[in-house]
Order: structure tokens, then C-alpha cells, then sequence
């Protein structure tokens, strides 16, 4: 599974033929972030765990996961 998919910073995109792709929206304040990144990834210095009203990973926040 890639942090993209418990990030608090990702935004799910479905294609109209049901491809999925994981959008970082912290890539519109800061370059270092690709728009689409290759998945699955593994760490990210702007990954922050989602609370569980945003409809992801519903466990505890926790910060401390590999940095690049």
C-alpha cells in the first residue's frame, strides 16, 4: 500500500473508464510534490496521516514514517 492512500493531502481521481489515480494536492503550494506521484509510494516528507472524517485510513495520526 503507498502513503498516498492515507495521506490527508490526496485527492482520489476516477476516470470516466474507472482508472484510478491518487492527485497530491500540496503539489499546487510546493514543486517538490509531483501532481500524480508514481505509486506505491514509500516516503514523503509532506505525508500526514487523514482523519478518519475524510473517508481514508480512519487510524491514529502519526507523523513519524520514513523521510526522503
Amino acid at each position: 500500500m503507498s502513503l498516498c492512500h492515507t495521506c490527508e493531502a490526496v485527492k482520489r481521481i476516477e476516470s470516466a473508464k474507472g482508472s484510478v489515480f491518487w492527485m497530491c494536492t500540496r503539489h499546487a503550494s510546493d514543486p517538490r510534490f509531483p501532481k500524480y506521484p508514481p505509486q506505491p509510494v514509500r516516503a514523503c516528507v509532506g505525508w500526514i496521516r487523514a482523519s478518519p472524517s475524510d473517508g481514508l485510513d480512519a487510524g491514529p495520526r502519526d507523523s513519524r514514517v520514513e523521510r526522503e
